[in-house]
């Protein structure tokens, strides 16, 4: 840490007591100069919106909406750095205004500070509550951050202020199962893939019958019962099912079904019931969509509990069906994602995937491709630069995979590619050690140690390059 960011801790000390005491004005001139000096540092941002919100509380009065000139201007160039300098002076003159909020998230989105994308948009959120637009951004940002339980309550509002969003309960699908494969330690997708907004297929609304949208929420129903059955109570999940009973071509059905059966760990159900929307539906891209998430869900779970058996009995048996589960889920993965990229082929990070499975199916000449386009999208550089690396050792071109792992390293600058950094180092480290470079090696070593004290692996490699 130098001296100036020391510095800066000690004056963000100070603010926050000053804050904690009452002595907002002060505060704000103190925290103002922290955050505008370090304007992606979220504890200096989040320190001084709590202070914002002390020296100025939110009135029951209509929030204010309207951009300052400077700040409109700033973003119409694209100028995000400026707007992230200059938006902390404006919002202590209007710190409930939605506008300058919005777009203050924006331009730390755009310069990858995605927890500072949060907050702002927390705070913005807070001012206008029903503004159902800020919670799907809400919902996305915290997709991005893998914070999938707080993902699925921002959509779950969404769903709730605006029942005929159908995207809400494909969203919220997806996060089901994205949550599912976290819990269980599986391999998921690029966050950001959960940001994609999913339109209604045209052909499948049509045969869709008229009604007005079903939904479950705790306490009532929307949907009248006949009167028969009236004192009958059903759970949301029989309520749901009886519905694709009798309305079996209707989409949203099945987005709002399906998730509930993965809360469940019913996911063979899940799977059961996507498979029926697709023939029901003709084949509605939504469902499909959902339907290829569950199926690569269940079977990475295969995989898992058979690496399990693996490890316990270690049979040609065992070893077999493992070998062969592997090979299921790189045919299946593959199809998918070439499916994906063919319906979308502007989408880097759909490239970018595609290229990790068949990389992770040995076809490693067909994943550099993709891996080249996606290294052109600056936020995903870092990733595809070292996804390039592992396929250039992967043709024994060490050169190019030093230089790629290199050009890994210094694209990591953003807080969601802390990950990539780390592997990035070990990995160049590793490489250089087997080239007999020890000091290279060190020089990789070094940094990924202040980074990560606890990497015993690179730990244990720096003692072995004297």
């Amino acid at each position: 840490m130098t001296q100036t960011q020391e510095s800066l801790v000690e004056q963000f000390q100070e603010g926050r007591y000053l804050s904690h005491i009452g002595e907002y004005d002060a505060a704000h001139a103190i925290l103002l100069g922290c955050v505008t000096a370090q304007p992606d540092d979220v504890d200096f941002v989040d320190g001084f919106l709590v202070n914002l919100a002390r020296r100025t509380p939110r009135t029951s009065g209509e929030a204010s909406s309207h951009l300052p000139p400077k700040i409109a201007d700033a973003a119409a160039a694209s100028d995000w750095r400026r707007v992230l300098d200059d938006g902390p002076g404006l919002l202590g003159e209007d710190p409930w205004n939605v506008a300058l909020l919005e777009t203050m998230a924006s331009a730390a989105a755009t310069l990858g500070a995605g927890d500072v994308e949060l907050r702002y948009l927390a705070m913005a959120a807070e001012t206008a509550p029903l503004n159902v637009e800020l919670q799907r951004r809400m919902g996305r940002a915290r997709a991005k951050l893998r914070q999938y339980d707080e993902a699925l309550t921002a959509w779950r509002q969404v769903e709730s202020l605006a029942p005929e969003d159908a995207d809400a309960s494909r969203m919220i699908a997806m996060l089901v199962t994205a949550r599912s494969r976290q819990r269980h330690g599986l391999p998921s997708d690029r966050p950001e893939l959960l940001g994609a907004e999913f339109g209604r297929s045209p052909r499948a609304a049509r045969r869709s019958k008229p009604r007005s949208l079903l939904r479950i929420d705790e306490g009532r129903r929307a949907r009248e019962i006949p009167q028969s059955q009236s004192e009958i109570k059903r759970t949301p999940i029989q309520q749901l099912e009886a519905a694709v009973r009798e309305f079996p071509s209707d989409v949203i059905l099945y987005l709002q079904l399906a998730p509930m059966y993965l809360e469940k760990g019913r996911d063979y159900d899940a799977e059961r019931l996507l498979a029926k929307g697709l023939t029901e539906t003709d084949n509605e891209s939504r469902i499909r969509q959902l339907w290829e998430d569950v199926t690569m869900l269940r079977l990475g779970k295969k995989i898992q509990q058979a690496q399990m058996r693996v490890e316990i009995d270690n049979s040609d048996e065992s070893r077999a069906d493992f070998a062969d589960l592997c090979l299921k889920r790189d045919r299946l993965e593959i199809e998918v994602f070439t499916s994906r990229a063919k319906r979308d082929p502007d989408d880097t990070a759909l490239a970018l995937e595609l290229g990790r499975r068949l990389r992770q199916a040995g076809r490693i000449r067909e994943a550099m491709p993709h891996f080249e386009r996606a290294v052109k999208d600056e936020s995903l550089r870092a990733g595809a630069c070292y996804e390039l690396a592992e396929c250039s050792i992967g043709v024994r071109e060490l050169s190019a995979a030093t230089r790629y792992f290199r050009q890994a390293i210094d694209a990591a600058t953003r807080p969601s590619d802390i990950e990539v950094r780390k592997k990035a180092l070990f990995r160049a480290a590793e490489l250089a050690a087997q080239m007999r470079l020890p000091a290279l090696a060190r020089s990789y070593l070094k940094p990924l140690l202040e980074l990560a004290p606890d990497h015993q692996e690179a730990a244990h490699l720096l003692s072995q390059q004297a």
